[in-house]
């Protein structure tokens, strides 16, 4: 982990001010095991357990995977194409000047990955669109609550979807998931 400050500015900004406390906790986290360009493994269970290693386990990776969708969603992460690194854009901009500078996130994903795709979702071989787990999970995450308030019903899950497609700070991987479920959504209709 990294030591990092946080700025004042953090504190006056209208768009972060809109999440809950617990995501901005999360996200001041992320920039901890950040590299210095701002990049970082993308795995929710790692993060989890580094940032909340004494919740239960099942609790912080649940959570974690509603943080990440919205931190994603509002554009403070962007999601590598690989779906094993993403990067917190404003890093760069806000480390602390001196001291050894590590770029070793940076370096493994410029070695081991190529980045010809969309943020969010991978293509495979025959081309065809598959939404990443990460997403995917995101997605059927925040559904969950429209299940836990005891409807079941489809169209409940489709009004959900529909509204994060309507929100101008959903991102274009997030969109391409979310047309995804819909469409199978009518499918299974």
């Amino acid at each position: 982990m990294r030591t990092r400050l946080i700025r004042p500015a953090f504190w006056t900004d209208s768009r972060m001010a809109d999440l809950p406390d617990a995501i901005r906790l999360t996200y001041v986290g992320l920039w901890c095991l950040a590299d210095d360009a701002g990049y970082l493994h993308w795995d929710h269970r790692e993060i989890a357990a580094e940032l909340y290693r004494y919740r239960s386990v099942r609790h912080r990776e649940r959570q974690m995977v509603d943080h990440l969708d919205r931190l994603v969603t509002d554009e403070r992460i962007t999601v590598l194409p690989c779906q094993k690194h993403a990067v917190i854009p404003s890093i760069p901009d806000h480390r602390i000047k001196g001291g050894e500078q590590l770029f070793t996130v940076q370096k493994e994903h410029q070695r081991r990955c190529s980045t010809s795709d969309s943020v969010g979702i991978r293509r495979t071989t025959s081309d065809s669109v598959s939404v990443s787990s990460s997403v995917s999970d995101s997605l059927s995450g925040s559904l969950s609550r429209a299940k836990k308030s005891g409807s079941k019903d489809p169209s409940v899950e489709k009004a959900e979807l529909l509204r994060r497609l309507d929100n101008p700070a959903t991102s274009a991987g997030v969109r391409e998931a979310i047309g995804v479920r819909l469409r199978q959504i009518e499918t299974a209709a």
